[in-house]
């Protein structure tokens, strides 16, 4: 099948995208490396200014965090905080320190909240204290 009898009714497939490969490699045999667009990327960077993570919904960029404010995206229409926690199954940070309040309101040590989150006593005791001026603030 070639690229130009691809239609809306067939599903996009490996298989089509090795073909398109051949085909391309056929036709342009000695091509050159392929290099960036500006014009492309101005036309896209509209559409992808609207990226929101499906994992947790905040919006993504494409830059590092520190140059757009927003978290990068990753891959899988994940933020990158999200598709390590998809890949490597862990748990953010600040999932962690809910967590760790909830349990101190239970009335759990420093040291037993520490033990079943995988943590450290010291970390426990900083989540205390910063939940503590939180709420004096």
């Amino acid at each position: 099948m070639s690229i130009l009898d691809w239609t809306d009714e067939h599903s996009w497939t490996d298989e089509d995208s090795a073909a398109l490969d051949r085909e391309i490699l056929a036709t342009f045999p000695n091509r050159p490396p392929l290099r960036p667009d500006p014009k492309l990327l101005q036309l896209l960077t509209p559409l992808r200014s609207d990226m929101v993570c499906v994992d947790c919904g905040r919006p993504m960029g494409t830059g590092p965090k520190k140059e757009t404010g927003i978290p990068r995206h990753r891959a899988g229409g994940r933020c990158i905080s999200c598709y390590n926690r998809h890949k490597f199954g862990s748990t953010p940070a600040t999932d962690l320190r809910d967590t760790g309040l909830a349990l101190t309101e239970q009335g759990k040590s420093a040291a037993e909240i520490a033990r079943i989150l995988g943590v450290t006593e010291r970390t426990v005791v900083r989540w205390r204290t910063s939940h503590h001026h939180e709420g004096a603030a």
